[in-house]
């Protein structure tokens, strides 16, 4: 079996390579580590396997038909509720009609079906999805979409701009955060809108056990990225965006946050979240989370 190669990525908000590693990890997964950035609070993996590696894994080994800690469906019922929540929280805060939109990791299509049959008068829904079995999912259900990453969506033949983009439960899956947040930014129209749904657990009440979060038979960078609203928000900051429009995400399980494209890319944040209390954070997770085996 051939050595696993890593590579090693510094921080996609603040560019340093300085880390603290999260010590507790190694009570959950044992191969590989979670750092935070030293400098601004990001938390991350920072070791991280080729891009092409990572896009198999998902598209070969993640995407199934049941949900599980190693395998995802999007028809599961907790998943098909939070994109539920992401439609009506879209829904509520952006005029839809007459809008072009891209879901960018479209899954299944149940967003986009959530759309389409909300009569809110959308003049295109397409989508983006890497998996070649959930692109047959779509076609049948005569979505339009693009078989690829976003990386190849843009410089595809198939590339067009549109005025709203989403991500759901997706970004934080991605080899780099900072650059598919400036391919977002490229397929927006001006003015156009970014939907970023993900999950709502750093620097919140604790909502799950930490084994149910950090995995333990499968590789960290699957999902290199752990948000919280600060980090987003500056990601989303130094990557052209503005005017933020985010959930109450203190006590649910998401964190949802709509941004508008700036003509102007606004001052760089390097700062996010202090680096000391993330680890705090994580400590006090794992002590309480001794309470629920």
């Amino acid at each position: 079996m051939s050595k696993i190669k890593y590579n090693k990525f510094s921080c996609d908000v603040c560019g340093s390579d300085a880390t603290i590693k999260i010590d507790i990890v190694k009570f959950y997964n044992q191969k590989e580590s979670i750092e935070v950035c030293k400098n601004c609070g990001f938390v991350f993996c920072q070791n991280r396997r080729d891009s092409e590696v990572m896009k198999n894994d998902w598209k070969k080994k993640i995407y199934k038909n049941k949900f599980d800690s190693l395998t995802y469906d999007s028809r599961n019922p907790a998943v098909y509720a939070r994109l539920t929540y992401a439609f009506e929280f879209l829904k509520k805060n952006v005029h839809l009609r007459g809008k072009t939109l891209c879901d960018v990791g479209a899954g299944k299509g149940e967003f986009i079906q959530f759309l389409r049959d909300s009569s809110l008068g959308l003049k295109e829904i397409y989508g983006v999805e890497l998996s070649n079995e959930n692109n047959e999912i779509l076609e049948n259900k005569l979505i339009n979409c693009f078989n690829g990453g976003i990386e190849e969506f843009v410089i595809s033949k198939s590339f067009r701009k549109f005025d709203i983009v989403s991500l759901n439960w997706t970004l934080e899956n991605t080899q780099s955060a900072k650059n598919c947040l400036e391919h977002c930014n490229k397929m927006l129209n001006s003015q156009g809108h970014l939907l970023i749904s993900t999950g709502s657990r750093i620097l919140v009440p604790f909502k799950k056990p930490l084994k149910y979060y950090i995995p333990r038979d499968t590789h960290l960078d699957i999902q290199p990225f752990r948000f919280s609203a600060n980090s987003i928000s500056a990601l989303l900051n130094n990557a052209g965006f503005g005017e933020f429009i985010i959930n109450r995400y203190i006590d649910t399980d998401y964190l949802c946050i709509i941004a508008k494209k700036l003509e102007k890319k606004p001052k760089k944040i390097v700062s996010c979240d202090d680096p000391k209390k993330i680890v705090e954070f994580f400590n006090r997770w794992h002590l309480e989370s001794e309470h629920y085996e």
